[in-house]
């Protein structure tokens, strides 16, 4: 942890803190920090095909895999879990500062750990880029439906989504990340059909500590509705879809139905399993 003293007089504050973590139940808390209970937080992946992700707090959260400490107890494949948080003054000055921080703490975390990670490198645009800001309210968030072949959830655009609404796409993801989302939103301003501000979200994570995002709680028992797991590098991979309740009735538009939501979770899910290396089996769904 780096900190700075502000006057002679005045408290130190941190600038920078670095953690990395081989142990399971660390990383599960490390995922647990930038997640709510359903797993619904925005974030962005990195850029470059970097594993890991800007959570809601703007930290960088990679993960690795660690082949010199073989495997855990379970006999899941051991893995590293790096995280780095910055002040905002220690984000003033040269783009790509973050992006190059996190990458070289996790390569010199990796060395002394004994992980055994091939080291992590940047693209020439990941090396210049401004850190994301996902929990930014002001940004546009995603393209008209027409265009959804040009973001990581192209499927989209064969859904079969109802006519007559002003759908806007955007998502995240990418082979390397932990997870992955799309949204399928009405705007606020979209008069046309009476239906602005409704959404629907579907999400994936992959790792066994995404498990909680998808169970009910300990007095039902069982695996939530609108979910689906299947087994990726050696450990669940768990899917979501969540809506809210106006897209039941989308004004001019018949709306989406329950039917129709099962299909995009079913779309969603192959489309991950295609993107994501690893994946085997089929997946299980629970309606």
């Amino acid at each position: 942890m780096l900190t700075a003293k502000q006057g002679d007089h005045a408290r130190d504050w941190d600038l920078l803190a670095m953690s990395a973590y081989t142990r399971r139940d660390d990383q599960d808390l490390a995922f647990f920090d930038s997640f709510p209970e359903y797993g619904s937080a925005t974030h962005t992946v990195l850029p470059g095909g970097l594993p890991g992700f800007v959570d809601r707090f703007r930290d960088v959260v990679l993960q690795v895999p660690c082949p010199d400490l073989g495997k855990d107890a379970e006999g899941r494949a051991r893995r590293l879990v790096s995280r780095v948080s910055f002040a905002e003054d220690a984000l003033v000055g040269a783009g790509g500062t973050a992006y190059r921080a996190a990458v070289s703490f996790t390569n010199t975390a990796s060395k002394r750990l004994g992980c055994g990670a091939d080291p992590l490198t940047l693209t020439r645009t990941a090396a210049a880029a401004a850190l994301a800001d996902p929990g930014r309210s002001d940004d546009p968030r995603g393209v008209v439906l027409a265009d959804a072949e040009k973001t990581p959830c192209a499927w989209v655009a064969g859904a079969g989504l109802p006519d007559g609404v002003d759908w806007r796409v955007s998502g995240e993801g990418s082979a390397a990340a932990p997870l992955a989302s799309c949204h399928l939103d009405v705007p606020e301003e979209a008069g046309v059909t009476e239906a602005g501000g409704e959404s629907i979200g579907l999400y994936a994570w992959y790792g066994d500590w995404s498990n909680r995002f998808v169970t009910r709680d300990s007095t039902h028992g069982g695996r939530s509705s609108m979910t689906a797991t299947v087994r990726c590098d050696g450990e669940a991979a768990n899917f979501s879809l969540d809506s809210s309740d106006g897209v039941r009735d989308l004004g001019l538009s018949e709306g989406v139905s329950e039917a129709d939501e099962r299909r995009l979770l079913r779309l969603f899910v192959a489309d991950q399993m295609e993107r994501h290396d690893g994946c085997v089996g089929e997946p299980k769904f629970s309606f």
